[in-house]
C-alpha cells in the first residue's frame, strides 16, 4: 500500500528532530554498531571506499579496535589508496604506539614497489623488537601474504632459537610447507611439536590424515614416520600411532597391523592417565578390517585386545568382535557357538542380546534351520523381557511361520503384537499381515491392512509405509484374480526357498495377466527368480522386454537389473557399464540414479 504524502513528511520532521537531539550513550552505542554493520556489508559487496570510510569512523571511535583498523587496511589496500592508509597510520601513531602500525608502513614501502626499502624497514622492526614475540608474527604473516615464503620460514625458524622453542610457529610453517607440497617437512614439523606437546597426538592424527588425501602426500608422510622410528624413544610410540593410523585411511590394513601392535608394547603410566581408555585404538582398528574383509587381522587384533585389556569394556565387545569375524567369513557353525558362548558369560551385558538376535538369524537366513531359529528368538523373548530387541524377536518368529507354511500361526503372531506397537512398528506389523494375506489370494484382506497404513500416515513415511502404498497400487490396480493369486503365491514360494515351485506359477501368471502394472510386475518376478536359478539368458529377455515397452512403468528397474547381471554375474563389465549409462541419459529423475553413479565408479576402478 503507498503511504500518503503527509506521512512521509511527517516521518521526515520526526527524524530531523531526532538528529538534532544530542547523542546519549545508548544512541552513540547504535551508532557504532551500524557504523560496524555498514562497513562490513559494503566490503561483502566489494564497495571498498565506502566500507574503508566506515571503518575509519569506527576507528576514529576506538582508535585500539584493531578489527576496524584491519578493514581499513584491506579495503584501503584493496582500491591502492596507500596515501590513505598511510595517513590512517600516522594518525593513529599520534595516539598510541602499536608495533602494528611500523610493521604496516614498510609494507606500503612494499606495495608501492619499493621492495629494498621495505625490507629495510623490516629488518630494522626485527632487530629494534628481537625478544618480542608479535613481531615475528606480524611481519612473518606479511610475507606469508606476499609469497616470500623463504624469508618468513627464515623468520620463524630465528624466533625457535630466540627463544628456544622448537615448536614455536609449527602452524605457520606447516601452511608454507603444505603451499609448497613439501610434505616430508611437514612430517617432520609435527614430530617437533610432538615431542613438546605429546598431549596433542590426537590433533597431529587428524592433521596428518587431512593432508595425505593430498596427492602424494600419504608416501612422503609415511616415509618421514618409518625413517624417524627409533631415533627418539620418546616419540616412538607416537610415530607408530601415526603409521597405523595413516595406513588404515590409506586402505593400507596389513601394513597399518604390525605398527598398532608396537604401539601396545609401548604403553605407559602417560597412555593411562589419558582420556582415551585402554583398547579404543585396537577396537577401532579391528572394526575396521573387518568392515575392509582383512578377517584375520581383525581376529588378531580382537586376541590381542582381550589379552592386554581384559578388564575394560573393550574387552567385552572384543569377544563379540571375534563371532562376528567368524560371522563373516562364513563360518556359521562356529559363529553361531561364539554367539551363544558370549550370552551365556556376559548375560546381563546389552550385547548379549545382539548375539543371541544374530545366531537366530544367522540358523534362519543362512543355515535356514528355522526350528533353531525360533529357539533363539524364543531365548531372548523369555531372558530379556525389556528389551527392545524383543520386538525384533517377535516379528522374526512369525517370518519362522510363515517360511515353514504355518501362515495362521505367523498370522496370530503379528496379530498379537498389534496392541502393544507404536506407530512405525505397527505399520511393520499391519504390513506382515497385509502380505500374508496377499500370499494366500485374499486381495481384500490385503487391502484391509493397506488401507490401515495409509490411511495414518505421517509427514514423513517410513519405509513401512512406502511398501505399503506399493502393494496397495497394486492390487487396485489389477482386475485379474487369478494371475495376482499366482503372484502372491509364487512369492511366498520365493521366499520359502522352492524356487522349481514358484518358477511354473509366475510363468502361468505372466501368459495369463493382461499388459498393465500386473503383468510388469509378474515378469519382473520372474525375471529376479530366474536370474537366482542362474537362467541369465530367461531372466535377461524379460528385463529387455520391460526395459523397451514404453507404457511400463519399470523400464529404468529392467535396465538397472539387467545391468546387475552383466556386472555381477556374467562379469561383461563393458556392456554393464553401457546399461547404467544409458539409464543415467533416459532416466535422469529415476530412484535409482545414486546407485547406478556409483556401480558406474567401481567399474571405472576395475581392471
Amino acid at each position: 500500500m503507498r503511504r500518503s504524502t503527509k506521512i512521509i513528511i511527517a516521518e521526515s520532521i520526526v527524524l530531523c528532530l531526532l538528529l538534532s537531539l544530542p547523542l546519549t550513550a545508548f544512541s552513540q552505542r547504535n551508532t557504532v554498531r551500524e557504523w560496524g554493520r555498514l562497513a562490513t556489508q559494503y566490503e561483502r559487496l566489494g564497495r571498498y571506499d565506502l566500507a574503508a570510510d566506515y571503518y575509519i569512523r569506527l576507528l576514529q571511535a576506538n582508535e585500539k579496535d584493531v578489527s576496524s583498523y584491519l578493514g581499513a587496511k584491506r579495503c584501503l589496500t584493496a582500491i591502492k589508496e596507500y596515501d590513505r592508509f598511510n595517513s590512517l597510520i600516522l594518525t593513529l601513531q599520534k595516539k598510541r604506539r602499536d608495533l602494528r602500525y611500523e610493521v604496516d608502513l614498510a609494507e606500503l614501502d612494499y606495495l608501492r614497489g619499493m621492495e629494498n626499502s621495505a625490507m629495510k624497514r623490516w629488518e630494522k622492526i626485527i632487530e629494534d623488537n628481537s625478544r618480542n614475540h608479535q613481531v615475528y608474527s606480524l611481519v612473518g604473516a606479511v610475507w606469508v601474504q606476499h609469497r616470500l615464503y623463504d624469508r618468513a620460514i627464515h623468520l620463524y625458524e630465528k624466533a625457535r632459537v630466540t627463544f628456544n622453542d622448537p615448536s614455536l610457529f609449527v602452524f605457520e610453517i606447516v601452511n608454507i610447507l603444505r603451499i609448497r607440497a613439501d610434505y616430508q617437512r611437514v612430517a617432520d614439523e609435527y614430530l617437533n611439536y610432538l615431542q613438546r606437546h605429546p598431549q596433542q597426538i590426537s590433533f597431529v592424527e587428524s592433521q596428518l590424515v587431512d593432508i595425505c588425501a593430498q596427492p602424494g602426500a600419504a608416501n612422503d608422510i609415511v616415509s618421514t614416520l618409518r625413517n624417524a622410528i627409533g631415533k627418539n624413544s620418546q616419540l616412538t610410540p607416537a610415530i607408530h600411532q601415526l603409521l597405523s593410523t595413516v595406513y588404515t585411511r590409506m586402505g593400507q590394513i596389513e601394513r597399518a597391523f604390525p605398527h598398532i601392535l608396537e604401539r601396545q608394547r609401548f604403553l605407559s603410566v602417560q597412555d593411562e592417565k589419558s582420556k582415551k581408555p585402554p583398547g579404543e585404538d585396537l577396537f577401532r582398528f579391528a572394526s575396521t578390517a573387518i568392515a575392509e574383509n582383512y578377517f584375520e587381522i581383525a581376529r588378531v587384533a580382537f586376541q590381542e585386545l582381550i589379552e592386554r585389556h581384559p578388564d575394560t569394556p573393550y574387552a567385552l565387545r572384543a569377544k563379540l568382535g571375534l563371532a562376528q569375524v567368524l560371522d563373516a567369513q562364513g563360518e556359521f557353525a562356529g559363529a553361531i557357538s561364539a554367539y551363544e558362548q558370549f550370552a551365556s558369560l556376559h548375560p546381563r551385558s546389552a550385547e548379549a542380546v545382539k548375539a543371541l538376535l544374530r545366531a537366530g538369524e544367522i540358523w534362519q537366513k543362512e543355515l535356514y534351520d528355522l526350528k533353531r531359529a525360533e529357539d533363539a528368538y524364543q531365548r531372548i523373548i523369555r531372558a530379556y523381557p525389556s528389551s527392545r530387541s524383543r520386538q525384533t524377536a517377535a516379528f522374526r518368529i512369525g517370518e519362522c511361520a510363515m517360511l515353514s507354511d504355518d501362515l495362521e500361526r505367523a498370522k496370530t503372531v503379528y496379530s498379537s503384537m498389534l496392541p502393544s506397537l507404536r506407530a512405525s512398528e505397527r505399520n511393520r506389523a499391519l504390513l506382515a499381515l497385509a502380505k500374508l494375506a496377499f500370499y494366500q489370494g485374499l486381495p481384500s484382506k490385503a487391502l484391509g491392512h493397506l488401507q490401515d497404513i495409509v490411511g495414518q500416515r505421517t509427514a514423513k513415511p517410513d519405509v513401512y509405509e512406502n511398501d505399503a502404498l506399493e502393494l496397495l497400487l497394486l492390487i487396485q490396480a489389477s482386475k485379474d484374480s487369478l494371475a495376482m493369486a499366482d503372484l502372491g503365491r509364487a512369492r511366498l514360494l520365493d521366499l520359502q526357498r522352492k524356487n522349481d515351485e514358484s518358477l511354473p506359477l509366475l510363468q502361468r501368471a505372466l501368459n495369463r495377466a493382461q499388459p498393465g502394472l500386473l503383468r510388469d510386475e509378474i515378469a519382473l518376478t520372474l525375471a529376479e527368480q530366474e536370474r537366482k536359478a542362474g537362467n541369465y539368458d530367461q531372466a535377461l529377455s524379460l528385463y529387455q522386454q520391460l526395459s523397451t515397452d514404453s507404457s511400463s512403468l519399470y523400464q529404468d528397474a529392467a535396465l538397472q537389473k539387467m545391468a546387475r547381471v552383466y556386472q555381477d554375474d556374467l562379469r561383461q563389465s563393458r556392456r554393464a557399464r553401457e546399461l547404467y549409462e544409458n539409464l543415467l541419459e533416459k532416466f535422469p529423475e529415476s530412484v535409482f540414479i545414486e546407485e547406478v553413479r556409483k556401480r558406474i565408479r567401481q567399474l571405472e576402478n576395475e581392471p
